[in-house]
C-alpha cells in the first residue's frame, strides 16, 4: 500500500507519508505514565497479554478496575480519504465478555486509541456503542480532530456520527472522570426478570413460527445440507441439532433479535442480550434425559458474578435414531476425505456413537442460573488432560432435577 497517509507534525501541520504505529509496549507505558501525570496512581496490570487489557488505578480515593481496549490509531484503509484514521474493534462474536460487563464508578470498560507520529495524543469512544455489532467495527477519528486535540488539550467532537474525545496524555484522568460521570447519569439500565422474560417470549414466538412451517420436524440430511450450502463451519459435526439451532438463530432470527455472542478466555457464549446465554438442544428420549453438558465452570462463575445470571435456551425434542448407521455413512460420504480423528478411530476400531437421524421439535425451556444455582449443579471433566498436556477446566453439568421452579423463566410446548 502506498505511503499516502496524512500525519500530524510537532507544529500541527500535516505531512503526507508513512505512518508511525506504536507497539504494544509503548501503548501500555503511555497509558501508565498518563495516569501518573494526572496525579493518580497506577497500581497493577491484571492482564496485559492482549487487548482487552485489565488494570487497577486509584484516583486518590478509590480503586478503579478498568477493562481497556487500547489500540494504536492507524489509517482507515481508504487511500481516497487519507485524513481518516481508526481503531478497529474485533468481531462481536469473539468479543471478550468483560467488555460487556455493567459499569459504575469503580468498574469501567474503555476503548482508547493512541497516536504518536511526532507527539502523543489519545482518543476515546464509548465502549457500549462500539462493542456490540455483527462484524468488525471501527472507531474513527481524523487528523483535523487530532489537531484540535493538540490545540485545545481536550476536544469533544464527532467523526462519521460517532462521538469521540481527543485529549493530550495529561488529560487522560480528566477523560476517565468525565466517563464515570456519564455512566452514573446515563447508564442506569438495571437488569430485570421482566426484560429477560420478554427476550425468552419473543424467541419462543419466532421459533414456533419457523418450526410450524416444517411441521416441527428437523430432517438431519436437510439441515446438514442447508448448513453446508450456507458455508457454516459446523456442517460436519456429528451433533448436528445443536449446531443447527445456532445456525438458525444466526440465519433466521438475527434481524429480529439483536443477538450477540461473547467470550470469556477460551469459552464462547452463543448469545449476549442483557446477559450471556447458551443455546442447547435437549433430547428428551436419550439415555440421560435430565442432564445437559454446558460450559466452562470458570466462565459461568464469572458471568453470574458480573451479570447476575447465565441463561440457557433449551430446545427440547424427541430424537429419531440412526439404528442401522445409514445416516452416519451418508454423512461420512458427504464429508469426503477422512479426518485424522476418523482415521485413528478406524485404526483402533473405536465404537461410534449413535447418530440422530431427525428431531421432532417439542418445546422451549429457558432457565436462568444464578450463583446459588451454580453451586448445586454437578461438574464434569474435572482434572481431565487436553491433547497438549494442560489440565482441562471443569464444566457444569446442568441437572434439570436440581433446577428450582423460580429459575425456570419460560417452559412452553410448541403449538403444533
Amino acid at each position: 500500500m502506498k505511503d499516502i497517509w496524512q500525519n500530524v507534525k510537532l507544529n500541527n501541520t500535516i505531512v503526507i507519508g508513512k505512518e508511525r504505529i506504536p507497539n504494544k509496549k509503548e501503548l501500555l507505558i503511555a497509558f501508565e505514565d498518563s495516569i501518573k501525570d494526572g496525579n493518580w496512581k497506577f497500581k497493577e496490570w491484571k492482564q496485559k497479554r492482549k487487548a482487552p487489557y485489565q488494570c487497577i488505578i486509584n484516583d486518590g480515593i478509590k480503586d478503579i478496575d478498568i477493562v481497556l481496549y487500547l489500540k494504536a490509531i492507524s489509517n482507515a484503509g481508504w487511500d481516497y480519504k487519507p485524513e481518516y484514521k481508526r481503531v478497529q474493534v474485533g468481531n462481536r462474536n469473539l468479543l471478550d465478555l468483560k467488555m460487556l460487563r455493567k459499569q459504575n464508578a469503580t468498574k469501567l470498560n474503555l476503548i482508547i486509541g493512541y497516536y504518536n507520529y511526532e507527539k502523543p495524543i489519545f482518543a476515546g469512544w464509548n465502549a457500549n456503542e462500539y462493542t456490540r455489532h455483527r462484524t468488525n467495527r471501527s472507531c474513527y477519528v481524523n487528523v483535523g480532530n487530532l489537531i484540535k486535540g493538540y490545540q485545545n488539550d481536550f476536544f469533544e467532537t464527532e467523526c462519521f456520527g460517532q462521538p469521540v474525545t481527543v485529549f493530550k496524555p495529561e488529560f487522560l484522568t480528566t477523560y476517565i472522570n468525565q466517563y464515570i460521570s456519564y455512566k452514573i447519569i446515563y447508564d442506569q439500565d438495571e437488569q430485570s426478570i421482566d426484560k429477560l422474560l420478554d427476550i425468552a417470549t419473543e424467541l419462543y414466538t419466532i421459533l414456533d413460527e419457523y418450526n410450524k412451517q416444517i411441521d416441527y420436524y428437523w430432517d438431519g440430511k436437510e439441515k446438514i445440507i442447508e448448513m453446508k450450502n450456507d458455508n457454516s463451519k459446523n456442517w460436519k459435526q456429528m451433533e448436528w441439532p445443536g449446531f443447527y439451532l445456532e445456525h438458525l438463530i444466526e440465519k433466521k432470527l438475527y434481524s429480529q433479535l439483536d443477538f450477540n455472542g461473547a467470550t470469556f478466555e477460551n469459552t464462547k457464549f452463543d448469545v449476549f442480550e442483557q446477559i450471556p446465554w447458551d443455546l442447547k438442544v435437549h433430547t428428551i428420549n436419550s439415555s440421560n434425559p435430565n442432564k445437559i453438558p454446558t460450559n466452562d465452570l470458570n466462565a459461568i462463575n464469572y458471568a453470574v458474578n458480573e451479570f447476575g445470571y447465565v441463561g440457557f435456551i433449551i430446545l427440547e425434542g424427541e430424537a429419531i435414531w440412526d439404528e442401522e448407521n445409514q445416516f452416519k455413512r451418508w454423512h461420512d460420504d458427504l464429508k469426503g476425505k477422512k479426518s485424522r480423528y476418523r482415521l485413528k478411530g478406524d485404526k483402533i476400531n473405536r465404537k461410534s456413537r449413535r447418530r440422530k437421524l431427525a428431531l421432532k421439535v417439542k418445546g422451549l425451556k429457558v432457565i436462568l442460573i444464578d450463583k446459588d444455582s451454580v453451586k448445586k449443579q454437578p461438574q464434569f471433566q474435572n482434572n481431565m488432560i487436553n491433547s497438549n498436556g494442560t489440565i482441562r477446566n471443569a464444566k457444569m453439568l446442568l441437572d434439570l432435577n436440581l433446577i428450582e421452579k423460580e429459575n425456570i423463566l419460560l417452559e412452553k410446548e410448541f403449538k403444533g
